[in-house]
C-alpha cells in the first residue's frame, strides 16, 4: 500500500488512501482536544488540574494509577475489565488498564472531559468499535459531558471520516442515551 494521501482504485479513479483516513481520524481527535475549551456560546472549560508526569519511582505502578483513573469514570469498570479477560487473555485486561488509563489518561495537560470527547471522536472515526465507543460515551456522561457535546463531537466526525461512520457513531450515542433514560434529552 502506498503512503500517499491519494491512490487509484482498480478502475483508475483517484481515491483517498486508508492511511489518509487514519490520519484524518487522528487529526479530528487532536482538533477536538485543542478546541474543547473554545466555544462561542458555552462556558469556558475549567483548566486541567495541575499534575506532573509520573516520576520514575511511581511509574512502576501503572496498574494502580490506571485503575484509579478508570474508577473515576466508572467505579465498577476496573474489576469488569479484569474479569472480562480473565479466562481468555488475563494479561490483556491489565494492558487495557495500564496503558490508556495509567499512562495516557493520567497525564497532565487535558482534563478527563476533553480526553473523553477526543476518545469518542477517534472511536467514531475508526468505525467498527461500537463496544469501546459506547463505553467512552458512558464515561463522558459520567464526568459531566453533556448530550449535546457528545452528539456534536460525533457529528464533527462526518467531515473527516465520512457520513457512514458518523451515522454509526450517532446510533451508538442514541443507544447509550436510551439505556440511561434519554440523559439530558433525546436526539
Amino acid at each position: 500500500m502506498s503512503n500517499a494521501v491519494f491512490d487509484k482504485d482498480p478502475t483508475g479513479k483517484v481515491a483517498i488512501a486508508t492511511g489518509a483516513r487514519r490520519l484524518a481520524a487522528a487529526a479530528l481527535a487532536a482538533a477536538v482536544a485543542a478546541l474543547a475549551g473554545c466555544t462561542a456560546t458555552g462556558p469556558a472549560r475549567p483548566a486541567a488540574p495541575p499534575a506532573a508526569a509520573p516520576a520514575p519511582a511511581e511509574a512502576g505502578d501503572r496498574f494502580a494509577r490506571g485503575s484509579a483513573v478508570l474508577g473515576r469514570l466508572d467505579p465498577a469498570a476496573p474489576q469488569r475489565v479484569m474479569e472480562g479477560y480473565a479466562d481468555l487473555a488475563p494479561d490483556f485486561g491489565r494492558y487495557v488498564i495500564e496503558y490508556p488509563f495509567g499512562d495516557i489518561y493520567a497525564r497532565p495537560g487535558l482534563d478527563l472531559r476533553t480526553r473523553l470527547l477526543t476518545a469518542v471522536a477517534a472511536l467514531a472515526a475508526v468505525g467498527d468499535s461500537e463496544v469501546p465507543l459506547g463505553n467512552h460515551i458512558r464515561y463522558a456522561l459520567n464526568v459531566g459531558c453533556t448530550r449535546e457535546e457528545i452528539v456534536e463531537t460525533v457529528m464533527q466526525v462526518s467531515v473527516y471520516a465520512g457520513f457512514p461512520r458518523a451515522v454509526k457513531g450517532l446510533a451508538v450515542v442514541e443507544k447509550v442515551l436510551a439505556e440511561r433514560g434519554g440523559e439530558r434529552g433525546s436526539p
